[in-house]
């Protein structure tokens, strides 16, 4: 593949794993404002982020990532840095020490 498009149209669907793997592997990204997904992300520096239901700013995204060689790459950069750090471990890790925390378990 020579990039990944996620065109969710409903907040349903949260944040898609997909999306951290096609960043692993250094696959530029689009996806549509839904869900988790403007939470995680920034528009421009990890991914290109267009409104949902909107082709014409899928096209649009897509033809800046063939286009715009110094964009991509530097896109690329950040969105492989950011998916090495959210591996399935590390957020189960976080998950467990906050609900230690919540629950008061290893405060002295």
């Amino acid at each position: 593949a020579d990039l990944f498009v996620i065109a969710s149209r409903s907040s349903f669907e949260g944040f898609p794993r997909t999306i951290w793997e096609a960043m692993a592997h250094s696959l530029p990204v689009v996806a549509t404002r839904v869900g988790s997904i403007p939470d995680f992300l920034e528009d421009g520096r990890h991914v290109l982020i267009v409104s949902p239901s909107s082709p014409e700013g899928i096209a649009r995204a897509i033809q800046c990532f063939i286009s715009e060689r110094e964009m991509r790459e530097g896109i690329l950069k950040e969105a492989f840095t950011l998916a090495r750090q959210n591996t399935l471990e590390r957020r189960a890790d976080e998950m467990v020490a906050a609900l230690r925390g919540y629950c008061g378990v290893g405060n002295a």
